[in-house]
C-alpha cells in the first residue's frame, strides 16, 4: 500500500532584535572569525552551556509528536536567515522526494533530476530532516553557511550532498511509488554551489569539497573543488569544514532511528558543516538549500534521497516614486503612486560597505525604480544609498525638509534577506504668474516686488520685472513656491519706485498643487481722473472769494493727449482714465471773459501718479468784460431853418483809478471791461 505525506517547510523569519540567551556575540575584533567560531560545529545538537557559539538546538522550536519545528524569532545574533524540512513519514518508511536513476548532481535540474515516491527509502541514503543557516560577519561583512542532516541509519561510509542554488523554484513531489520519475521544476544559475561531504571510515576523517555551477541552465558544474577542508576543528579546516557524531543525538524535534527505533540517533546518523563563503570566493545571493544522499563523493555519483527548503541569503530592495499631494511628507490616500507622473524618475543604488553602485535606472509606470545597469533583485543584507536625481520643477517632500531642493537628495535603507523598501515623495512647485492687464503705451518696465508670508521658506522675497505684450505686463517666479504658502506682492513702475500698488495679500497658493502646480493672479492697471474747477471772479483778484460760484461752458484742454472738456453748470471739469504722466490743462479762452487765474492766460500742469485715483488740477477763474457806453442827446432846439443843435457835448468815462476807458463827442463807448465803478463826464458846450 502506498502511504503519502505532505511535506511541511519552516517560515523564513527575519533576524530583528537582539538574539536570546546562551547565543553567539562577534566578536569586535577586525580579524576573520572562523566557521567554529561563529557556530558549535560539535558533531551535536544541543547547545553546550559552557559555549558562546549557538547550536541547532536554538534556531528551531522544540516540538512532540510529529509536527516539525519551526524558525525561531528573532535568530540569533547576525544570523539572517534558516530553514527546515522533515523528510520522512512519521512511524513509516515511505518518502516521496527521492531521485530516479539518471539524476545526477552534474546535470541541469529540470533538465537532469526528477523525482518518484518510495515505499522503502535505501537505509544508507534516507534522510530525515535537514537544516540550514546563514550568517553575515558584522565586522568584515563574510557569509557564511551552516547546515545539519538526519538519516535513518548509518550502514557504512557515508557521503551527503548540499546544493545552495539561486533559483528558489526548485521543487519536485511525486507521490507515486512506481512509473515514470516527475522532473524538477527550476533550473541552475550561474554561480549554484554544491558542497559534497564524505564521512569515510566511521566519519573520523572527513573530507568536504565545494564546487561551482557555471554558465546557468545549459552550463555545468566545474568539477575541480574550489575549496577543500576536513574535520571542523581541525588545522586547515578553519573556513569549510564537516563533522558527525560519534556518541547519540536525540534532537528536540521528531526524527526516526530505523535501528532500535525511536527519536535517538546513533553515531554517523547526523552530519553538519559549516563554509565560510566569502573566505573561499564562493559568495552569492542563494535562496534555497538541497541536501542530498549519494553512492560515493563523486560529483558524479548516483543520488538517493534529497531534502529542500528555504535559506535566503540576499533580499531584494524596493525603490518607489509618489507624488506627496497632499505635501504632508508621508505618502497618504490620494497621493499619486501609478502613471506617467511617477515614471521616469532617475535613481542610483550604492552599497555602503565599498561604495560600489548596484543599480542606476529610472522607474516605471507602477513607480518601482527598474535597473538599467545592475541588480536591486538580489542584495547583500547590509545598509545601501539610494539618490533620486530631482526632476526640473519639482521638489523632494520625502525626504524633507519642505520644500527640499536639492538636486539629489537620498535615505539609507537597510536590506536584509527579506528585503527592504524606500520611498521617495515629491510634488511640483508652485509656479506663480503675476499679471497686469490694460496697461497704456509707454510705461516701461513693470516691476513687482513679492514676499513669502507664511508656509515654507517664510519670510522671504524677490523682484520681478515683467515683460509687457500689447496691454498685457506678465511674469512667473518658478521653482520657488509650494503650495502650502501664502505670498503678498505689491508692483510699481521702474521709472517710480516710490509709488507701488498692493497685488495680493496673503494670497494663498493652494490652489497651485498638483496637477495644476501653478498660479496665475492678474491685476488691472489703475487710471487716473484729473479733476479741475472753473469759477466767475467776479472781483478779478485771481482767486475765488465768497460768492465767486463756478461757471459753466468753459472749454479746455490737454496735453499730451488732445482731449477736450467743458465745465458743468457748476463749474466742475475733469480728464478721466489717465496713466502716469505729465499733464498740462489748457484754457483756450472765451469772447468777452478775461482768465485771471492763472494769470496771463496761464495754463496749469499735473503730474499723475501710479496708483492716484483722482488728482485735484486746481482751479481756472475768469471775470467777465463787459462793455461801457454813453451818449448825448440835444433836446434844445435848432434855430429855424438850421442844421445844428443849439448845445453839444464832451463824453469822458474813468475807471477808478482815473484811466479814460471811454471818450467821444456826443457818444463814447469802451469795450471789454473789468467788472467795477466807472464815471462818465459831459461836458456840455455851446456849438
Amino acid at each position: 500500500m502506498h502511504v503519502s505525506r505532505r511535506r511541511r517547510r519552516a517560515a523564513l523569519l527575519l533576524v530583528a532584535g537582539a538574539a536570546a540567551a546562551n547565543l553567539f556575540v562577534a566578536s569586535t575584533s577586525a580579524l576573520a572569525a572562523t566557521t567554529t567560531d561563529v557556530f558549535e560545529l560539535d558533531g551535536n545538537i544541543a547547545n553546550n552551556p559552557a559555549s558562546p557559539q549557538p547550536d541547532w538546538s536554538d534556531f528551531f522550536t522544540p516540538t512532540t509528536g510529529t509536527n516539525p519545528p519551526v524558525v525561531v524569532s528573532p535568530l540569533p545574533a547576525n544570523f539572517v536567515d534558516a530553514g527546515f524540512d522533515q523528510d520522512f513519514v512519521p512511524g513509516g518508511t515511505a518518502d516521496d522526494s527521492t531521485y530516479t536513476g539518471g539524476s545526477k548532481d552534474i546535470l541541469n535540474i529540470s533538465s537532469g533530476w526528477s523525482c518518484v515516491g518510495a515505499k522503502n527509502v535505501t537505509d544508507k541514503g534516507d534522510i530525515q530532516n535537514a537544516y540550514a543557516t546563514a550568517y553575515r560577519d558584522p565586522v568584515n561583512g563574510h557569509l557564511m553557511v551552516f547546515f545539519g542532516l538526519e538519516k535513518n541509519a548509518p550502514n557504512g561510509d557515508n557521503n551527503i550532498g548540499l546544493w545552495l542554488l539561486k533559483d528558489n523554484n526548485t521543487a519536485c513531489s511525486n507521490p507515486k511509488d512506481s512509473g515514470p520519475g516527475v522532473p524538477f521544476t527550476g533550473n541552475h544559475v550561474d554561480g549554484d554551489l554544491l558542497l559534497v561531504a564524505a564521512f569515510l571510515n566511521g566519519g573520523t576523517n572527513p573530507v568536504i569539497n565545494a564546487y561551482r555551477w557555471v554558465g546557468g541552465a545549459g552550463g555545468s558544474l566545474n568539477l575541480t573543488p574550489l575549496a577543500t577542508g576536513g574535520k571542523c576543528g581541525t588545522p586547515g579546516s578553519e573556513a569549510i569544514c564537516a563533522i558527525t557524531n560519534t556518541g547519540s543525538v536525540t534532537p528536540p524535534w521528531p526524527t526516526q532511528n530505523k535501528n532500535p527505533a525511536g527519536n535517538t540517533l546513533g553515531a554517523d546518523q547526523f552530519f553538519e558543516g559549516g563554509v565560510d563563503l566569502t573566505a573561499n570566493n564562493l559568495e552569492g545571493c542563494f535562496n534555497k538549500f538541497l541536501a542530498n544522499t549519494r553512492s560515493s563523493q563523486s560529483p558524479t555519483a548516483t543520488l538517493y534521497d534529497y531534502s529542500e527548503g528555504s535559506l535566503v541569503t540576499c533580499g531584494p530592495l524596493h525603490v518607489n516614486k509618489y507624488i506627496d499631494v497632499d505635501l504632508s511628507g508621508t505618502h497618504n490616500a490620494g497621493d499619486i503612486a501609478t502613471g506617467t507622473p511617477v515614471t521616469n524618475w532617475s535613481f542610483t543604488v550604492t552599497r555602503n560597505s565599498d561604495n560600489a553602485v548596484v543599480c542606476t535606472g529610472t522607474t516605471d509606470g507602477s513607480g518601482a525604480l527598474v535597473c538599467s545597469s545592475g541588480s536591486i533583485s538580489n542584495l547583500t543584507p547590509g545598509a545601501y544609498t539610494v539618490t533620486e536625481s530631482q526632476k526640473s520643477g519639482f521638489f523632494n517632500s520625502d525626504p524633507g525638509p519642505i520644500p527640499n531642493t536639492g538636486l539629489t537628495v537620498s535615505k539609507t535603507v537597510n536590506v536584509t534577506v527579506q528585503g527592504g523598501s524606500v520611498e521617495f515623495g515629491n510634488t511640483c512647485f508652485v509656479d506663480k504668474t503675476f499679471q497686469i492687464t490694460s496697461v497704456p503705451a509707454g510705461m516701461g518696465t513693470i516691476k513687482v516686488d513679492w514676499q513669502v508670508v507664511s508656509g515654507p521658506g517664510s519670510p522671504s522675497s524677490g523682484t520681478l520685472d515683467l515683460t509687457t505684450s500689447g496691454t498685457t505686463a506678465s511674469g512667473s517666479v518658478n521653482d520657488t513656491f509650494v503650495q502650502t504658502n501664502s505670498i503678498s506682492w505689491q508692483w510699481y513702475l521702474a521709472s517710480d519706485p516710490s509709488r507701488k500698488v498692493t497685488g495680493g495679500l496673503n494670497e494663498s497658493l493652494a490652489g497651485g498643487a498638483y496637477p495644476v502646480c501653478a498660479v496665475t493672479n492678474t491685476a488691472t492697471f489703475p487710471l487716473t481722473t484729473i479733476t479741475g474747477l472753473k469759477y466767475k471772479d467776479i472781483n478779478a483778484n485771481g482767486a475765488q472769494d465768497p460768492g465767486e460760484g463756478g461757471v459753466g461752458g468753459f472749454h479746455f484742454t490737454l496735453t499730451p493727449g488732445g482731449a477736450s472738456t467743458t465745465s458743468a453748470a457748476n463749474g466742475t471739469f475733469s480728464f478721466s482714465g489717465l496713466a502716469p504722466g505729465t499733464y498740462t490743462i489748457h484754457e483756450p479762452g472765451e469772447t468777452g471773459w478775461l482768465q485771471t487765474d492763472p494769470a496771463n492766460n496761464g495754463d496749469r500742469t499735473v503730474t499723475v501718479h501710479l496708483g492716484d485715483t483722482s488728482v485735484d488740477l486746481g482751479k481756472f477763474g475768469n471775470t467777465p468784460l463787459p462793455d461801457i457806453g454813453a451818449t448825448f442827446a440835444a433836446l434844445a432846439k435848432t434855430p429855424a431853418g438850421g442844421s445844428t443843435d443849439a448845445t453839444q457835448a464832451t463824453i469822458t468815462c474813468v475807471d477808478s483809478h482815473g484811466n479814460v476807458v471811454a471818450s467821444g463827442t456826443s457818444s463814447a463807448s469802451g469795450q471789454n471791461l473789468l467788472i467795477g465803478t466807472y464815471t462818465c463826464t459831459i461836458v456840455i458846450t455851446d456849438p
